[in-house]
């Protein structure tokens, strides 16, 4: 049987029916494809949000510091686009940009009692351009970040001494020797640690601590340069560092005149005010006298230099640093803090002292 010939015009009505239905998924392709960008820009402005605001924690239950990281997680979020009018975080983010038709919402910030973590969640209503002909005229992403602080895994430029931490008992109570320990309660000096310490010339200040090598070496101008930097290197729970011993008066106690010019050069606040009984909120960003210090079990200690294994580290804020003869003559003065550190990473297998790492989202 022999098959019938198209009739003239037929393609025609076939091709103008299938290009209209492929310029509609076209368009509708389009509308997906702005959706999908807003969706990222909205990810981005969120996850920006949730760090800003988890570099403000504690780890402590601080109502101003959770109120600090909802103000700073809202104010990034806005300096990266998100443009809600009921935002209030007008000293982070005083020139919010806005999207003529788009219409921005944080639907919520929040922080975990435990202040280590910051969520929030962020949603954008925004036009279809090619859905309105068939009805669909708005569009709308939401987003979800949380950022989170860990105890100090890891560190940068950490400062050259060590405190004693028994491994077995590392809590921030065994931290300040024989006397329980609290955030921001200042520690008192004591020039030579009581029989009841490990011996080997371990000085002492509220705590039980001795200078560190911590890769500067054991030269006095070396222990100099790392009090008022910090050593560049980085170590972490489970590094094998060694005591610093011998007198040192003279490099120690001009390291603490220069971190102390340092710290009156950029900021008014008075040290000793820092260290006022509460977890500070008055340290000023960058402020050289807010170190991170490795602690470490040092009952094995015997006289001379022995080796000590870093088993996590803890925040301290300095108020006096000098020295007098041997190393176990030096003292220091400060206070414990609960604070992000500066060169800091976190992580799950180092004891809570204090020292936070950098924020990580989690989600």
């Amino acid at each position: 049987m022999k098959l019938g010939k198209f009739r003239k015009g037929q393609m025609a009505v076939v091709m103008t029916l299938a290009i209209a239905t492929l310029l509609g998924v076209m368009a509708l392709g389009t509308d997906v494809g702005v959706l999908y960008y807003n969706y990222l820009q909205m990810q981005k402005a969120a996850d920006a949000g949730a760090l800003a605001g988890a570099g403000k924690l504690t780890g402590q239950p601080d109502a101003t510091a959770a109120a600090n990281a909802v103000t700073y997680a809202n104010g990034y979020a806005c300096l990266n686009g998100v443009n809600d009018p009921s935002n209030t975080a007008k000293t982070v983010c005083p020139s919010p940009s806005s999207i003529a038709n788009y219409t921005d919402k944080i639907l919520f910030t929040t922080v975990n009692p435990a202040n280590t973590q910051v969520s929030m969640s962020v949603n954008r209503t925004l036009p279809y351009f090619f859905g309105k002909v068939i009805g669909l005229n708005t569009g709308q992403v939401t987003v979800l970040a949380t950022a989170a602080v860990l105890p100090t895994q890891s560190a940068n430029g950490i400062f050259p001494a060590v405190f004693n931490c028994p491994t077995a008992t590392c809590s921030l109570s065994t931290l300040n020797f024989g006397q329980p320990a609290s955030f921001g309660v200042k520690f008192s000096p004591t020039p030579q640690c009581p029989s009841s310490t490990p011996p080997g010339g371990n000085s002492c200040a509220g705590g039980n601590w001795g200078w560190l090598n911590v890769g500067q070496g054991q030269g006095g101008n070396q222990l100099k340069t790392a009090i008022e930097g910090g050593y560049s290197g980085s170590v972490s729970v489970g590094s094998s560092l060694s005591t610093v011993t011998g007198g040192k008066d003279g490099p120690v106690n001009q390291a603490w005149t220069d971190l102390l010019a340092e710290h009156n050069a950029l900021s008014s606040v008075t040290p000793s005010s820092v260290c006022a009984g509460n977890n500070p909120d008055n340290i000023p960003p960058g402020d050289p006298l807010l170190v991170t210090v490795p602690v470490a079990d040092m009952s094995t200690c015997t006289n001379g230099t022995c080796s000590v294994t870093v088993t996590g580290f803890a925040e301290v804020y300095l108020t006096g640093l000098s020295a007098s003869g041997q190393a176990s003559n030096a003292t220091i003065t400060g206070c414990f803090v609960s604070e992000v550190g500066s060169q800091t990473a976190g992580g799950t297998g180092a004891p809570a002292l204090g020292s936070l790492g950098r924020p990580v989202l989690i989600q």
